[in-house]
């Protein structure tokens, strides 16, 4: 499909995976080369972050996606031009890797010995991958506002664990928002354009 041809190289995409607990433990941090990432920008996303639920950030071209899981925080930054569907699935594929590697290291963890965590940035950039070919589809929305059709990214496990169906995702794109009613399938059911705020 062509919009995954569009981020056949999504680390150029991508600027900066942090994963740390509070204002001073840093675990692990992954930055495109030639990227500034202010560390006020990952001390502010780790104090807002809610357990359990994915927090969206829009600023300066950049879009910043981060959730707290147990105690650790997990950060990516990306191009505005990223979807938050994918910068979410690539995040899940960041902590499920990251608890199967030092699940059982986590639980003895003590502050100050970050150093172990190294390893991990190696893997870091092909997890965008699987999570770009593993854990999204894209559908195929048209909006009656811009009279164009546009590739939109749905996670997998928002479908799959939807608790009703047709599940429903707002496509904020061209200053408004299009509602999609999708079924567990990945087909829309409906769609109509929607007041958009915030």
């Amino acid at each position: 499909m062509a919009v995954v041809k569009k981020y056949e190289h999504l680390e150029e995409f991508i600027h900066c995976v942090d994963i740390g607990i509070d204002t001073n433990t840093d675990l692990v941090r992954w930055t495109r080369p030639q990227t500034n990432i202010f560390r006020l920008e990952m001390l502010h996303a780790r104090e807002m972050a809610k357990p359990e639920i994915y927090l969206h950030i829009e600023k300066s071209n950049r879009r910043t996606v981060f959730i707290r899981k147990e105690k650790i925080v997990f950060i990516i930054v990306a191009d505005d031009s990223v979807q938050y569907q994918l910068l979410e699935a690539i995040l899940e594929v960041t902590m499920k890797s990251f608890f199967d590697s030092y699940e059982d290291l986590l639980s003895g963890f003590l502050t100050g010995m970050t150093n172990m965590f190294g390893g991990f940035q190696s893997l870091i950039t092909p997890l965008f991958n699987k999570a770009l070919k593993e854990n999204v589809r894209w559908i195929s929305a048209h909006c009656n506002v811009c009279n164009a059709n546009h590739s939109v990214c749905v996670k997998k496990s928002f479908i799959n664990n939807a608790p009703r169906y047709p599940a429903s995702i707002v496509f904020k794109h061209e200053g408004h928002g299009l509602l999609i009613y999708i079924d567990g399938d990945f087909k829309i059911r409906g769609q109509e354009v929607v007041e958009i705020t915030g």
